[in-house]
């Protein structure tokens, strides 16, 4: 029997996968994990959760996937409560969530094959998505080792392969480059795309910048169980950052092809107006008597993290 396709068999074949979420909220006693939060996020494409530990961003998605349950408020898969039509959504999902773990005493190759046939997989076919799966993510060679023994790395490696085998429209990965090393944080990204071109939609939180940069197409900065930012990479701006050799008396009144100018100390952010070149926002800062120390790029997600995360408590 052929394995069956998630899409086809719950009816969203060339429809975009769509998440909503209304005023849910989760506490665990008196902490309040997700706060009254309501957005909907849709595919294809890659959705990054990003924020600091304990934000919320794990909650997020054990909720989205059920393993945990909102104390109120709904969340919908593609229009279907997940409350009342639980096997139906969640057979459109597929998840990597905190730390996943498996039996020890069982080797990969066992595990994985549990994981399809909980998934409808049979016969050759999961044969046939385990290799595909396993070469994919660079877990081959370990397969018939038992789970115990793998390192960390390849736990994590062996976590974000059973996420992908089933297939699903929908997946969600809970810091899947925690453990890895640069060369398997290189090999996750190569899944992404190729995840991104098969047209799903991808969830993955992380509080590393870089990598949400990297993944997302979509940008959700969360903090205190609330979502503070909300763009597309599209969307996020260039600045520069103007380190000086010493805090300035003062500050030009208008800087030549810059738009918006915030100091702090020795540091100055600039936006340079469109069509501007670095070199000449520079330059006009050393004929106006500044001393440059140091000059970077900044993107406007560094700017939005800072300011929501520092000032959201």
């Amino acid at each position: 029997m052929a394995a069956p396709d998630p899409a086809h068999s719950n009816g969203t074949r060339g429809m975009p996968a769509q998440i909503s979420f209304r005023e849910v909220t989760k506490r665990y006693g008196k902490t309040t994990a997700l706060d009254k939060v309501s957005i909907d996020v849709s595919g294809p494409g890659v959705v990054a959760l990003l924020g600091p530990n304990g934000a919320g961003k794990t909650t997020f998605l054990k909720l989205l996937n059920r393993l945990s349950f909102p104390s109120s408020g709904e969340i919908t898969v593609n229009g279907l409560s997940i409350d009342k039509n639980a096997a139906k959504v969640l057979g459109m999902m597929a998840s990597q969530v905190d730390e996943t773990r498996f039996h020890p005493y069982l080797s990969g190759r066992e595990i994985l094959r549990f994981v399809a046939s909980l998934r409808g997989i049979n016969g050759d076919a999961i044969e046939k998505r385990i290799e595909e799966v396993s070469s994919r993510t660079g877990i081959s060679p370990f397969l018939d080792n038992l789970y115990g023994t793998y390192s960390s790395g390849m736990k994590q490696k062996f976590a974000n392969a059973s996420a992908l085998v089933p297939d699903s429209p929908i997946i969600s990965f809970d810091e899947p480059t925690a453990n890895l090393d640069p060369a398997g944080v290189v090999e996750f990204r190569s899944i992404i795309e190729d995840l991104k071109a098969r047209e799903k939609l991808v969830l993955i939180s992380s509080h590393i910048l870089s990598e949400v940069r990297s993944f997302g197409n979509r940008i959700l900065i969360i903090n205190a169980g609330r979502i503070v930012f909300d763009s597309s990479r599209d969307a996020l701006e260039k600045y520069l950052s103007i380190r000086l050799e010493s805090t300035p008396e003062s500050l030009p009144e208008k800087i030549k092809g810059v738009s918006e100018v915030q100091a702090n100390g020795d540091v100055l952010i600039l936006k340079p107006k469109d069509g501007v070149s670095n070199s000449t926002v520079i330059s006009e800062l050393l004929k106006s008597g500044l001393k440059i120390r140091e000059v970077s790029e900044v993107e406007s997600l560094e700017k939005a993290y800072i300011s929501r995360v520092s000032n959201e408590k």
